[in-house]
């Protein structure tokens, strides 16, 4: 028998060597890795939940003679009319005392409500609103607003006049 092992090329004697230790490793690895528990999923951080504020009107708002000064604890913000370029359309400047990650508007007349849409100004952190003046059927309004922050929302809801 050792002289058919001698006769077999070097390569098929090295693998009839090493095939029951590499079987053997195969084995014992394959049982480890089955034996392990499983990773448990990290557990979940309970989100803390959106701080709702609501904003108070300082005096009455009155958009083409004077700001309209809102606030809420050490937030404020500032609603003033400003000039546009075509005489058709009317523009709200918005500014605030902290940082503002989003802002909705809406113009309610009634039973209709016209959604503003809100833009960032590109150099500050202002917002405007420019809308056509078309949309007031009546001088006096009523103006929802609706300003995120991180986790803090804070919601408004007041009479205005043009």
């Amino acid at each position: 028998m050792i002289r058919w092992f001698l006769q077999l090329s070097p390569h098929l004697r090295l693998a009839i060597v090493l095939a029951p230790f590499l079987g053997l490793l195969g084995f014992g690895l394959a049982d480890l890795w089955l034996s392990q528990e499983p990773q448990k999923p990290a557990p979940k951080v309970a989100q803390p939940p959106v701080a709702m504020h609501e904003f108070t009107l300082n005096e009455p708002c009155r958009l083409d003679a004077a700001r309209c000064v809102l606030s809420a604890g050490d937030m404020q913000l500032m609603l003033q009319s400003a000039p546009t370029q075509r005489s058709e359309l009317l523009r709200i400047d918005i500014s605030a005392s902290g940082h503002v990650r989003g802002l909705q508007l809406a113009l309610v007349q009634g039973e209709h409500e016209a959604r503003l849409v809100a833009q960032r100004t590109p150099q500050t952190q202002r917002w405007f609103v420019e809308f056509p003046r078309a949309l007031l059927r009546q001088p006096t309004f009523t103006l929802r607003l609706a300003l995120a922050q991180t986790k803090r929302v804070y919601l408004a809801e007041f009479a205005a006049r043009f």
